[in-house]
C-alpha cells in the first residue's frame, strides 16, 4: 500500500512539473488594439508578462487574435480590448505559445482585471 501511495505522489509531482514547464504565456496590463490591412494588432503599452515564447519578435512586441474576424468570439474579444483601452483598465491575456510568421504571439483568452 505504501508503494502505491508513493508512486501516485511521484506521478502527481511529475505531472505538476510538466504542466508548469508548458505554462501559457501571460500579459497583464494595458494593451492598445489597432487594425492594419484588415489585421487586428494588439500593442503592449504597460504590461507585465511572463513565459513568453521564443518565437516572439521582441522588436515588435505585438499580439494577435487568432479567431475569424467574422466570428462572434472575435467581436467580443475586440470589444473587450477596446473597452479596456478607452477606459485605461488593465486586461489579462493568455497566449497560445504560437506565433504568426511576423513573430506576434496569438491570443488564447482575454479577461478583464
Amino acid at each position: 500500500m505504501k508503494t502505491s501511495i508513493r508512486t501516485l505522489c511521484a506521478l502527481a509531482i511529475l505531472a505538476a512539473a510538466a504542466g508548469a514547464a508548458h505554462a501559457n504565456s501571460y500579459y497583464i496590463g494595458t494593451l492598445r488594439p489597432y487594425f492594419v490591412n484588415n489585421a487586428l494588432y494588439i500593442e503592449e503599452t504597460a504590461v507585465n508578462k511572463g513565459a513568453v515564447p521564443a518565437c516572439v519578435n521582441t522588436a515588435r512586441n505585438l499580439l494577435r487574435l487568432s479567431l475569424d474576424p467574422a466570428s462572434n468570439e472575435f467581436k467580443e474579444q475586440y470589444a473587450m480590448l477596446l473597452m479596456a483601452w478607452y477606459t485605461g483598465r488593465a486586461i489579462n491575456v493568455a497566449g497560445t505559445g504560437v506565433c504568426t510568421n511576423e513573430g506576434d504571439e496569438t491570443v488564447l483568452t482575454l479577461s478583464p482585471q
